[in-house]
């Protein structure tokens, strides 16, 4: 009998819910950050929803404000809102507080005009997401940054330009290979396993400049060094953290359910009232109070509140005029 209970209580114990780690969630990198631009090495990875290995955002509208979702309202942070297909099928409830928190958000735009402070408060910004295994990472000193080799990491860069890159890369070596397409499975894999190269993205902001400088190539294993095995590819407990970059973009903003998060939009509504109202124009229909920004600090974008390495404010380069674009599509010979 003693065996048996000992056996059981030996079970439950390996069995139970263990803490979450950081080894539990993908890892960001925000390519806005000084201390992030360079140039990363990765693997990258197939997107669940729609085949693709990147994802492109425009228009996304971004207001810096205190929020009880995040920190408990103790730090400002960006909150992002997504073109509304990016949330995923909507209620009809959703889409009415959708369009009512992006109106107001407009609103305010315009209200704010052209002043001085406009770009502290509220921004239109486009992304370019990539999913994968990093490889390797460098600076602009051409230090390498090694804490997140090796993990699943989503790489976050504020502009088009890397994935505008990707496809002038990939059809600058379909050219340099007499037309061969041969070579794209070897990055570009569905697969766990079977690759045989990497993607590199060098991006950086040089000073004086506006925009981001960006170039796209890739690498192959070689008989003298080897980016990745393609027999054993990857362990399972990296890649089951990839190909929901939306998801990991979102972060905390996420709902319980879905992308859309009806507390987040109903509080963002509130808060964006009354900087209406501050400005000089109210809606009939809103007197709530915003959110106290109850210590002023400036906390560097993040998706979960939880890795502030990572997620450093940007250098505030200006935004990219494109920023209302439509989503561009890559098409991979698959």
């Amino acid at each position: 009998m003693s065996d048996f209970i000992d056996d059981f209580l030996s079970g439950l114990e390996e069995d139970k819910q263990k803490p979450r780690t950081k080894g539990d969630r993908i890892q960001k990198v925000l390519m806005s950050s000084q201390a992030n631009q360079g140039t990363v090495v990765f693997a990258p990875w197939i997107n669940k929803d729609d085949n693709k290995f990147y994802k492109v955002l425009t228009g996304v509208r971004e207001y810096k404000t205190t929020l009880s979702l995040y920190r408990e309202g103790k730090d400002a942070v960006w909150v992002r809102i997504l073109p509304k297909d990016f949330y995923g099928e909507l209620t009809a409830a959703q889409e009415e507080l959708y369009a009512e928190v992006t109106g107001l958000f407009d609103q305010l735009d315009s209200d704010l005009g052209d002043t001085a402070s406009k770009g502290q408060k509220l921004r239109y910004r486009s992304y370019s997401l990539f999913d994968g295994v990093l490889i390797n990472h460098v600076n602009l000193k051409r230090e390498a940054i090694n804490d997140n080799v090796g993990k699943a990491v989503l790489l976050m860069f504020p502009s088009r330009g890397p994935v505008n890159e990707l496809a002038t890369a990939i059809q600058a070596k379909i050219n340099s290979t007499k037309g061969s397409r041969e070579w794209i499975p070897a990055i570009f894999s569905k697969d766990d396993k079977g690759r045989e190269g990497v993607m590199s993205i060098n991006f950086e902001h040089p000073e004086g400049v506006i925009g981001y400088k960006t170039q796209v190539s890739f690498e192959f294993n070689t008989s003298y060094s080897k980016y990745v095995d393609p027999v054993e590819g990857f362990p399972e407990e990296v890649t089951k953290l990839l190909g929901d970059p939306i998801g990991s973009f979102l972060g905390w903003e996420r709902g319980d359910e879905g992308n859309f998060s009806a507390k987040l939009f109903n509080e963002l509504k509130q808060v964006l009232t009354v900087a209406i109202k501050t400005n000089g124009k109210v809606p009939a229909e809103s007197t709530e109070a915003a959110p106290e920004n109850k210590n002023g600090k400036d906390p560097m974008l993040n998706g979960d509140g939880a890795e502030k390495k990572e997620e450093a404010p940007a250098e505030a380069p200006a935004p990219e005029a494109e920023g209302k674009k439509p989503e561009e599509e890559i098409k991979l010979p698959f």
